[in-house]
């Protein structure tokens, strides 16, 4: 099957450069016309004619000379003037249509790169021990879920103290877009924190 699978046909102006074709003329002038759409010319042999357009030879020698009118015979072979103009048309057509697509493709491979190498730029969220790190958190305490969990040695003051801090290191997992609650090392490092500052107040 071709690759230009239909062509441009104004039935007015056909019947007007018809009329005069008997029925079956007209039958093979059709199909003349849509062999010359797919191949582009076709042979002066009227037996290898009459298998491209399924007609019987004894029939297309006996009404062939009625469609003889409307083909060009060019280097040994039938042409049709309209037709030929119509196939390079399409064929270049066709040729811009892939030419575009293939410049879409490009620009849109380079997108795809751009995005990945900005995305690869782009800084990462930290990760616990960061936070941990910056909260001044010591990363070899074990592991608790909440402030209230602390120390019962913890004073009121200082266990209020280490809930607003672990409350700040909830904010920041959720700002760094980290799920909340999980390992947190909090209250043990809390409290050495708070028992750091106020041991600091005292002296």
């Amino acid at each position: 099957m071709s690759s230009r699978p239909w062509y441009k046909w104004y039935p007015g102006d056909y019947l007007a450069d018809t009329y005069s074709l008997s029925w079956d003329a007209d039958l093979l002038y059709r199909r003349i016309l849509d062999a010359l759409w797919e191949h582009g010319s076709l042979p002066t042999d009227l037996g290898d004619l009459s298998k491209i357009c399924r007609i019987d030879p004894r029939k297309i020698r006996r009404i062939f000379p009625e469609v003889l009118p409307y083909l060009s015979e060019i280097s040994g072979r039938y042409h049709h003037p309209k037709m030929t103009e119509q196939r390079a048309q399409a064929i270049e057509h066709g040729r811009k249509a892939r030419k575009a697509g293939r410049k879409g493709g490009v620009a849109n491979a380079e997108a795809t790169r751009a995005r990945a190498r900005a995305h690869a730029r782009s800084p990462r969220a930290p990760d616990q021990n960061q936070i941990d790190q910056e909260l001044h958190l010591n990363p070899s305490t074990p592991p608790t879920t909440d402030a209230r969990e602390a120390p019962a040695t913890l004073t009121p003051a200082q266990r209020a103290e280490a809930e607003a801090i672990q409350a700040e290191l909830e904010e920041r997992r959720r700002a760094a877009g980290l799920a909340p609650g999980g390992h947190l090392r909090a209250v043990a490092g809390i409290a050495a924190v708070v028992a750091g500052m106020a041991k600091e107040a005292k002296g």
